[in-house]
């Protein structure tokens, strides 16, 4: 990503100082550097917990080993990005900032980095300067992610177990193709460390080429539409703001529907919290500049070279949008039908749906030990689709909504149409 300063907006002096190569400016971008590898290495052992699981009281060099494989490849993607920025901005002779890297000590272990850059009057200079991260950093996650991959592990998904989901965008469905093959049925590939961190190389690609205010896909279209820019990015961004209301809106009311516990639903409701975020970040820079983005007055065409660098640098966020939560919905319909298909499941879900049971009628009714009648009905309430209250030293399980019941109605229905 890169940052610019308007000319009666925001201060040259504050984004891009006087000698932004001074010795204490390079302090500065090394401290904040080193403190990005710190918190990514930190993370990174979070996410690499098996390989710590196999040591018995793991250490400072235990983690930091466990989380080099996560953060020397997200690194690796991040620097990659902002060099791309940076080496185009000296071949146009741009006296462009070192990249600042923004720590953080949880999530993903970092928030990206940023470039700051005096304003451009050319926008044949703004649009190769703009496009040039996300191109390199493209480039560094699709190879990172062809070797995370190899290093990743297929498996079977079990019914009702709840694993991570990453998102399931065009590109990266298309990469895990190229480099895994099909996918054999009812399995998912477990991924490693470098496959996760290329990963969010991709959203963070798709992030910044969102074509708005001073991100790097900003830029890109500035530099081919011109003002009209700054009037797009407005609906934009009220559309950013409506897209966190409607992803919220959406999973946390489900939540709510499926009465699901309130931590549940809160953990729900948060699914858009990162496009809030998203806005919040782009308004201040707004406030800061005035207008969503400085003005390029440079009236020479791009040509058309430029023109298609720009429209398809724009055009390839549609495939890097990580369709997480359909692909979720489509997977766990799938374990769903899966879960239904034993045939001890399917008979406590029919007699759940006559009236509510306790755990020694289904064992009578179902002819199976006690024991195997618990281990399904666990992994029946896991799916979400019965649900328990306790008597005494007694457990009485019941369907959980209307849905279960119109599943069964639906299945008894084309049954019998298909026998006529």
């Amino acid at each position: 990503m890169s940052a610019r300063p308007q000319p009666g907006g925001m201060s040259r002096r504050r984004l891009l100082p006087r000698d932004p190569y001074s010795p204490r400016r390079i302090a500065i971008h090394v401290t904040l550097f080193v403190l990005t590898i710190l918190t990514t290495l930190w993370v990174g052992a979070m996410y690499n917990a098996q390989s710590l699981a196999a040591i018995e009281e793991p250490g400072l060099l235990d983690l930091v080993v466990a989380g080099v494989p996560y953060s020397a490849t997200l690194m690796s993607i991040l620097l990659c990005h902002e060099m791309g920025h940076f080496v185009a901005g000296r071949i146009h002779r741009v006296r462009l900032s070192l990249p600042y890297f923004i720590p953080l000590p949880f999530a993903l272990g970092t928030l990206g980095a940023l470039i700051a850059m005096p304003p451009l009057e050319s926008r044949k200079k703004l649009l190769d300067v703009g496009a040039a991260g996300p191109i390199a950093g493209l480039v560094v996650s699709t190879i990172m992610m062809g070797v995370g991959l190899q290093l990743s592990e297929v498996s079977t998904l079990e019914p009702g177990v709840v694993v991570l989901q990453e998102g399931q965008s065009l590109y990266y469905m298309a990469v895990k193709l190229l480099v895994l093959g099909p996918m054999p049925q009812g399995h998912d590939v477990f991924l490693h460390p470098v496959a996760w961190a290329s990963w969010i190389g991709f959203l963070v690609t798709m992030l910044n080429l969102i074509p708005l205010g001073q991100l790097d896909g900003g830029h890109v279209a500035y530099a081919v539409l011109g003002q009209r820019q700054n009037r797009y990015s407005g609906y934009m961004h009220v559309g950013l703001v409506a897209l966190g209301v409607c992803v919220s809106g959406f999973y946390g009311i489900g939540a709510m529907i499926a009465r699901l516990p309130w931590q549940e639903v809160a953990t729900q409701a948060q699914t858009g919290l990162a496009w809030f975020v998203w806005a919040g970040l782009l308004y201040a820079f707004k406030r800061m500049g005035r207008v969503y983005h400085p003005p390029a007055p440079d009236p020479a065409p791009l040509g058309t070279a430029r023109i298609a660098v720009g429209v398809l640098s724009c055009a390839s966020q549609a495939v890097l949008v990580a369709f997480s939560k359909f692909m979720m919905i489509f997977d766990k319909s799938v374990q769903l039908l899966k879960l239904l298909a034993d045939n001890t499941r399917f008979k406590i879900i029919c007699m759940l749906a006559e009236r509510p049971h306790f755990v020694h009628e289904i064992v009578k009714n179902t002819g199976v030990s006690s024991s195997a009648v618990s281990q399904q009905l666990r992994l029946l309430k896991t799916a979400g689709l019965v649900k328990d209250q306790r008597f005494g030293q007694s457990v009485q399980y019941e369907l959980t909504d209307e849905h279960v019941f119109q599943i069964l109605d639906a299945v008894f229905d084309h049954v019998k149409d298909s026998e006529r």
